[in-house]
């Protein structure tokens, strides 16, 4: 009897600790759940931010040029047509692959190049090989809106623009450099406020380590470039 009793308390002992072993792991799965929720509505909150900025330098775009060139400004309207789809396309998105990113860019550099004729010229290298790869969406064309902004905008000469990606021992290098831009000081903190936006969302997004950088280049001009570190999940 006795040792009945003491088997049956040993019994109750076990079952009351495996459920609250059970318990315990629940909350803690429901605790991690309402984190990444919560930094998820963090990231739409700053995809959401972008958007208009970039709406409203496109509109000054196909603007600017109704008073000197219709045709273009036509051009222009077919562009943002092409943006505004893409980005109704991809949703709320908060990632997509560096080939659908650069066809974006693509129809945001020509929108722009309409805007700023002879002051532009653009150099594409884009790595076949990192198409694939998994990058923060309108992260690309936040750093080619960032240069024009800062450079091309406030400069009389011919800027030579390269938008390039590279895949690099497994990361993805992407960059955007042009031989005009100064930077104020050597800092290698994004500047603006996209970029500030941009450096936040890489800090939000768990299933990748990234790292955003601009600085003055030795030859003259400004990069702004954004290293990936690969993780397993960024791969498609």
């Amino acid at each position: 009897s006795v040792k009945l009793s003491i088997f049956m308390g040993l019994f109750y002992m076990v079952i009351f600790g495996i459920r609250s072993y059970l318990f315990l792991l629940r909350e803690k799965v429901r605790a991690e759940r309402a984190t990444q929720l919560f930094q998820q509505a963090q990231l739409q909150n700053l995809n959401q931010q972008l958007q208009p900025h970039f709406l409203f330098n496109a509109l000054n775009t196909v603007s600017s040029l109704m008073y000197s060139d219709l045709k273009a400004a036509d051009m222009a309207l077919n562009r943002l047509a092409d943006l505004l789809r893409h980005q109704l396309d991809s949703g709320e998105q908060t990632e997509t692959t560096v080939a659908q990113e650069i066809a974006l860019l693509r129809a945001y550099a020509e929108l722009m190049q309409l805007r700023f004729v002879d002051r532009v010229a653009l150099r594409w290298e884009i790595d076949s090989a990192a198409l694939h790869r998994k990058v923060p969406s309108l992260c690309l064309q936040l750093l080619l809106e960032n240069t024009f902004k800062h450079t091309v905008e406030k400069r009389s000469g011919l800027c030579t623009i390269t938008i390039a990606v590279q895949e690099c021992e497994g990361n993805v290098i992407l960059s955007v450099e042009d031989d005009l831009g100064v930077l104020s000081t050597n800092s290698t903190q994004p500047q603006g406020i996209g970029l500030d936006n941009l450096r936040q969302r890489l800090a939000l997004m768990k299933d990748l380590q990234a790292n955003l950088q601009i600085q003055n280049r030795p030859q003259g001009g400004v990069r702004t470039e954004i290293m990936i570190t690969a993780i397993a999940q960024n791969d498609a």
